[in-house]
């Protein structure tokens, strides 16, 4: 008798352990916070090319390469407010209307754990903006955590220095980096137009250096350069791609203060943006504006 007591103890003790580990694995899913677009909604963008080009651009690229998240094909829409702050001389203004109902990850303190959670969980290898052989590192002479991180872990740590994950102080220290990486021929970086960044990176840890006295927030501080950019959307669309739990499209962007974009009485910038991984899921061309 004692015998099957036991047994239906040990049974009963299996059976909790398995319901604990199915509500475990139902906390450890996160639900992020998201911008929700419908189809009345239209975004606008300031381009050398025409709108319905771009899209059939994109289009033709992904269906070469069956490759959803290609690092040309991520694009930056915003208001027509934003657009127009754009404008060139060798570009136009268009308008864009959204074809299905559309999720953005919102870049905000809410999402923190979620972007964390979902770099560090993801079986997928992703790809920085900056790679180092082992050559390379024992040549460097510059002590930063990043240097000997992982990919997966350079990837998140680019991405929270853009969307600012981190604080202004790491943001700041990382750009230091990147110069000493730079100027001795360790790495190239480029701007949108081609040109070194080194000129942008001297300016913005000049700007910091003087404006130490400048109230400013410790994160969520947006600092926007190009290929880190690129590279921050392409990892995040490879993991969250497919994932029904999800259904990210891109990313939001708020107009809100940042450290790295002062309000100032001469210049204000609108920092909002709508990044789309890959438009043409989500876009149908209307017309140019002007």
């Amino acid at each position: 008798m004692k015998s099957s007591k036991n047994n239906k103890n040990n049974k009963n003790n299996i059976l909790n352990t398995k319901n604990k580990t199915k509500k475990n694995t139902k906390i450890q899913k996160i639900k992020p916070s998201l911008k929700y677009l419908d189809t009345s909604f239209s975004l606008y963008a300031s381009k050398q090319y025409t709108g319905d080009e771009l899209l059939e651009y994109q289009r033709k690229s992904e269906n070469k390469t069956h490759n959803h998240c290609l690092l040309d094909n991520s694009s930056w829409f915003g208001s027509l407010a934003v657009a127009k702050s754009y404008k060139s001389k060798d570009t136009h203004i268009y308008k864009w209307d959204i074809k299905k109902p559309t999720y953005l990850l919102k870049i905000n303190k809410e999402n923190d754990h979620f972007i964390k959670y979902i770099f560090k969980s993801t079986l997928i290898k992703l790809t920085p903006t900056i790679i180092l052989t082992d050559n390379q590192i024992k040549k460097i002479k510059y002590d930063h955590p990043y240097i000997n991180m992982t990919s997966n872990e350079k990837a998140l740590y680019e991405f929270q220095f853009a969307f600012g994950y981190i604080t202004v102080e790491e943001q700041y220290e990382f750009m230091k980096l990147v110069k000493y990486l730079i100027e001795n021929k360790i790495i190239t970086l480029t701007t949108r137009e081609g040109t070194s960044i080194i000129d942008k990176i001297d300016f913005k840890i000049n700007f910091y250096k003087v404006s130490s006295l400048i109230p400013k927030k410790q994160k969520m501080n947006r600092l926007s350069f190009y290929y880190f950019d690129k590279y921050a959307i392409m990892n995040l669309c490879k993991i969250v791609y497919n994932k029904k739990d999800y259904k990210i499209s891109g990313v939001y962007q708020k107009n809100n203060s940042s450290f790295w974009f002062p309000n100032l009485l001469i210049y204000k910038m609108n920092i909002e943006e709508y990044i789309l991984f890959n438009p043409p899921h989500n876009l149908k061309y209307d017309k140019m504006i002007e």
